[in-house]
């Protein structure tokens, strides 16, 4: 069945129903919502079809140093992270599948700009790590390191792009300053007449947010990792040493510290402890076209894939991705 089949009918909708149920109030308006899980399983530039690998789903470890809570691609990282540094004593535990939160239907758009220098730094580190994922695991990520334009559609907004820039050389990030017409050179479905500058971010690209998350979590587990999927955590109960009952549907897991990467459920999996965390769902949208003759004749022009457009003013951004098939 494709990527479609992979992504389970029953998980596509109960999620989709309960992500967008938060945002819009009804599961009524979730499922007309579906037809987008299905035109995401049909994205050109997803890459590679992910080889799932093979994780537990029998009794869960009685003790672990660490406990994960949440199998998307923050608590796989996270996990991953964690054997890194050394730690092999940590499991992670998924109420689903890995990625059927919000994690399979991410645009996987990546880059380096950000308001934050210390943000822009950590996000130049990710993108490096992506190939040593791939060899670690075996497993593609689906990159596509296509360059990405950032547009500044006023003279103030450019000022900020230089500024940026700046940051970037000093923090070690390939970026280049460009007039629209060398911006235009990159990408032909531009109109040089509704901006007046562009960066260009050399890292930016893309990537399958399910292949990524599955590599994570393949390289935790070949360093000593454990993951559970089908296991839903239902208590976070406090011990008198400090430590915690993980209680979960298959066994309770003794557990030094406990990390909340419930993504959508995080709320839930705070109150679990008393905390009301200031996190909720976020609708967005994203359309998928039919085939644009410009794109393809400039890829095959040029044996590459479009430099990626991204145009960011207040809290309104949008993102073109125009690869190839």
């Amino acid at each position: 069945m494709g990527r479609v089949g992979t992504l389970h009918e029953k998980v596509r909708r109960d999620t989709t129903a309960k992500m967008v149920a938060s945002t819009c109030g009804n599961v009524e308006c979730a499922e007309d919502l579906l037809v987008l899980d299905i035109l995401a399983a049909g994205r050109q530039f997803l890459g590679p079809e992910p080889q799932f690998a093979e994780f537990t789903d029998h009794r869960v470890s009685e003790e672990a140093r660490v406990v994960v809570v949440g199998g998307g691609v923050v608590g796989c990282s996270v996990l991953y992270h964690l054997t890194k540094a050394g730690w092999k004593d940590v499991v992670l535990v998924e109420r689903d599948i890995l990625t059927s939160g919000s994690t399979w239907h991410a645009a996987g758009g990546f880059h380096t700009l950000n308001g934050d220098p210390n943000v822009a730094k950590l996000q130049g580190y990710t993108i490096g790590l992506y190939d040593e994922l791939e060899k670690i695991s075996g497993q593609a990520c689906g990159l596509h390191r296509s360059g990405g334009l950032i547009l500044a559609d006023t003279p103030e907004r450019m000022e900020w792009l230089k500024m940026a820039h700046a940051r970037a050389r000093y923090l070690g990030l390939e970026t280049e300053m460009m007039t629209m017409k060398e911006a235009k050179a990159l990408n032909p479905l531009l109109e040089e007449k509704y901006f007046v500058g562009a960066m260009l971010d050399a890292a930016d690209g893309n990537l399958d947010p399910e292949g990524t998350t599955h590599a994570y979590a393949k390289s935790a587990r070949i360093n000593g990792a454990e993951v559970y999927q089908n296991c839903r955590v239902t208590k976070l109960a406090p011990r008198k040493d400090g430590s915690w009952d993980v209680v979960t549907e298959k066994g309770t897991i003794r557990a030094e510290h406990v990390v909340n990467c419930g993504g959508l459920w995080a709320r839930e999996v705070g109150r679990m402890v008393g905390l009301e965390l200031p996190v909720l769902a976020m609708e967005h949208m994203y359309l998928v076209t039919d085939e644009m003759p410009e794109v393809v004749a400039y890829n095959k022009e040029r044996d590459r894939k479009s430099t990626r457009l991204n145009s960011s003013h207040g809290y309104i951004s949008y993102a073109v991705f125009c690869l190839k098939k």
